[in-house]
């Protein structure tokens, strides 16, 4: 379990392996709307249904998929959902995914939270690189991958939709060079 003091604001936010008891506020997080409107696969709401076999997938340790949460603890074991963020290992590597509350947007929590989770991620997955891709009008979470020094790839087609596509590590850092 991982701690850090976010900025401006004073709470304490802890990066954890996502549990079955986060389902109703990952399936809430996942369903908000500038989340959905985010969403490659579409703005359409997810089905309690499908979220519960998603969760048991993600939490259950299924050796093709990781996930882990960002919490702010509130009072005795009660916890204020600020993200969350999962790796499903693919043919070339793994992809990454997350969300971010809007309310927590822009204060660090999904820089902490792949950087708190990327190389457990990797070990668990026994992959040599993690994927983003992220839609073209998402500024905010290209930004993100350019911060953190991810490869941009350039521009591809998605489920029909124009996406960057970032990776990690970069190629200097894969070939031993120095970033």
């Amino acid at each position: 379990m991982l701690a850090f003091q976010d900025k401006p604001t004073t709470y304490t936010s802890v990066v954890r392996p996502i549990a079955m008891c986060d389902a109703k506020a990952v399936w809430a997080l996942r369903n908000e709307l500038s989340v959905r409107a985010a969403a490659i696969r579409g703005a359409r709401m997810i089905p309690w249904g499908d979220h519960i076999s998603w969760m048991a997938r993600v939490a259950l340790l299924d050796s093709d998929a990781c996930a882990w949460v960002s919490v702010c603890p509130i009072r005795g074991n009660e916890c204020e959902m600020l993200g969350v963020v999962w790796y499903i290992r693919c043919v070339k590597g793994a992809i990454i995914s997350l969300h971010v509350r809007p309310e927590s947007r822009r204060l660090g929590v999904a820089k902490r939270m792949i950087k708190a989770t990327i190389d457990d991620a990797m070990e668990s997955l026994g992959v040599n690189t993690v994927s983003a891709a992220v839609l073209v009008d998402n500024t905010g979470s290209r930004g993100l991958f350019r911060k953190l020094r991810w490869e941009n790839l350039g521009i591809g087609e998605l489920y029909d939709k124009q996406v960057e596509i970032h990776q990690y590590p970069p190629w200097t850092k894969r070939e031993g060079g120095a970033l």
